[in-house]
């Protein structure tokens, strides 16, 4: 619901027509208070069911990751922004992890203030626009830290030895090297 509220308030910001992609599978009462409450916003949305990344990517100027849940990983995160799209999400459990090592254009907003995201969503999109430097000065948000998957692999190897109480891989790479 915050994606449709932050939505339009970005489409009465801008004056920009906005529609809303919402993929993957949910219970029917939610998709239906969706697509009520789009209606109600004036906000045109098309729940596409299952899609590769790819194809969502392909589609989308923007991805909103409103979650009020303490994810342990933002998946969807890394694999929008890794994709080249510009990712407004939530700064909740590891969303801002997986944000800093994705590399892409990323940028944190409050989705229960939908005006609020909607300003931060327009100062996302125009900076996503804007080319960055090879290697940008450190600081907060979504720092470029280098290439998502050999960290991830790094990061996962590191957890999963931390788990299982083997040594810390001392290769020069990625897990499994």
């Amino acid at each position: 619901m915050a994606a449709v509220r932050t939505a339009a308030a970005f489409q009465r910001l801008t004056g920009q027509d906005v529609s809303l992609l919402a993929a993957g599978e949910g219970r029917p009462e939610f998709l239906a208070e969706l697509t009520r409450l789009a209606a109600q916003e004036s906000i045109e949305v098309r729940l596409a069911g299952r899609m590769s990344v790819d194809a969502f990517c392909a589609e989308v100027d923007a991805v909103l990751v409103p979650s009020t849940l303490m994810e342990a990983f933002g998946r969807v995160v890394v694999e929008a922004a890794t994709r080249g799209r510009p990712v407004l999400l939530a700064p909740v459990g590891g969303l801002p992890e997986a944000a800093a090592v994705s590399g892409g254009h990323c940028a944190f907003a409050d989705f229960s203030d939908p005006v609020q995201a909607a300003h931060a969503l327009r100062e996302l999109l125009t900076e996503a626009k804007t080319p960055r430097p090879a290697h940008p000065p450190a600081g907060p948000g979504c720092a470029r830290i280098g290439p998502a998957a050999p960290l991830l692999a790094e990061a996962t190897d590191l957890a999963l030895r931390r788990v299982t109480g083997l040594p810390p891989h001392r290769g020069t790479g990625a897990a499994g090297r």
